[in-house]
C-alpha cells in the first residue's frame, strides 16, 4: 500500500540518482518522476530488469558517439571558401541550394 503523502512529495535525490545508476546499468532511459511514488515504481520495474553487460554498454556507447560525431567535416570551412580577414572576412563566391537542401558550389 501507498503512503498518500508520497503522492505529493517530489522525487529524493537518493531516488534519484538510484534510478540513474539502476538505467546505466540496463541500458534504459527512465521517465523523470515528478513525486516520491513515481520513483519508487521506476525504481521497482529497473530493478525487474536484467543487467546489460558492461562491454556490451561500452561498445553501443561507442558506437552512438561515432554515430554523432559523424566525419567531423559537414561544418569546416575551407580555405578557398573565404576572402579578407577578420571583420571584414566573407565567402568568396555565391553559394547556390540544390533544391534538397544541398549547397551546390
Amino acid at each position: 500500500m501507498t503512503n498518500p503523502a508520497q503522492h505529493h512529495r517530489p522525487a529524493s535525490k537518493k531516488q534519484l540518482t538510484l534510478l540513474r545508476i539502476l538505467a546505466a546499468d540496463r541500458g534504459q532511459s527512465f521517465a523523470y518522476p515528478q513525486t516520491t511514488a513515481e520513483a519508487s515504481q521506476e525504481i521497482r520495474r529497473l530493478m525487474r530488469e536484467s543487467r546489460v553487460p558492461r562491454a556490451d554498454r561500452s561498445r553501443e556507447d561507442k558506437i552512438v558517439r561515432e554515430a554523432i560525431a559523424g566525419s567531423g567535416d559537414d561544418a569546416r570551412v575551407r580555405g578557398d571558401e573565404l576572402a579578407g580577414w577578420g571583420s571584414t572576412a566573407g565567402w568568396s563566391r555565391e553559394v547556390e541550394d540544390d533544391g534538397e537542401g544541398r549547397d551546390r558550389r
